[in-house]
């Protein structure tokens, strides 16, 4: 079995159908980028693999484990259970998230003691690891407030990686960032993806997708409509619907279009 399976996902918002019929695999240690148009129900893909959303229908595999409420658990069991699976997940938001009140440092710390149970003195030695991993430990006592949107997403990147999550979830990570920061998170993203932990990548950045991304994802309307090696994907598009979106993106010409 893949690392991650997803099989028929749906999510609707009343009348408003935002997955369909949403299915892929993941491998472990494999990064996935998926790219589409605003609306298209990528970020709620992620949301509901960490269950920030409850899905309609389908389902979603993490090896052997069930992601989503399992029938029959009274309530302190049902939210155990959405805690072990939370776990399992990282999360890196397009608006940072970071506490505000807290340091950079104890923005890194605070999950591992809450959630994960370390002990200060690991956490503490784990957090400065990581903020030095993406180059911020002499940032360490500093408040968000103080560092630009870039050092701010490289702190959240840290604080997530921190945790050990079986995947890393990133959701448009560079969309906030001031054009000329967005390079030094793709950089931090690009070292992560060269290890051993499974990514899914919500973005709009294509270079960075198609340099990093062992499979690329093209969501619209809630369907997966193609997916395959970036170099196909990307590259060599076959479906009219992805070549559009590409186009517009500046990357290739639709089929029919005049030189």
């Amino acid at each position: 079995m893949s690392h991650l399976n997803v099989t028929g996902l749906r999510k609707s918002y009343g009348d408003n159908v935002v997955l369909r019929d949403i299915s892929f695999s993941v491998e472990r240690g494999e990064c996935v980028g998926i790219l589409g148009p605003s609306g298209s129900g990528k970020s709620t893909i992620l949301r509901c693999l960490n269950r920030l959303e409850t899905s309609d229908g389908g389902s979603i595999m993490v090896g052997d484990t069930a992601i989503g409420p399992a029938p029959g658990l009274r309530n302190r069991q049902l939210r155990a259970d959405l805690v072990n699976q939370r776990r399992l997940f990282g999360m890196v938001f397009q608006q940072f998230e970071l506490f505000p009140r807290m340091t950079v440092l104890q923005n890194v710390v605070v999950g591992q003691r809450v959630v994960k149970g370390r002990a200060k003195d690991e956490a503490v030695e784990r957090a400065r690891r990581e903020l030095d991993r993406v180059g911020l430990l002499d940032k360490q006592d500093a408040m968000p407030s103080s560092l630009s949107g870039g050092q701010q997403q490289r702190v959240a990147i840290a604080r997530a990686v921190a945790m050990d999550p079986e995947i890393l979830l990133f959701d448009e990570p560079t969309s906030a960032l001031d054009p000329e920061l967005v390079g030094e998170v793709l950089a931090v993203m690009r070292d992560i993806a060269s290890g051993d932990i499974t990514m899914l990548v919500v973005t709009h950045e294509l270079g960075f997708a198609a340099d990093v991304s062992d499979t690329i994802l093209f969501i619209d309307k809630g369907v997966v409509v193609e997916s395959g090696p970036p170099a196909a994907v990307i590259g060599n598009p076959q479906n009219e619907r992805t070549r559009r979106f590409l186009s517009r993106m500046g990357h290739v010409r639709p089929v029919g279009e005049s030189v």
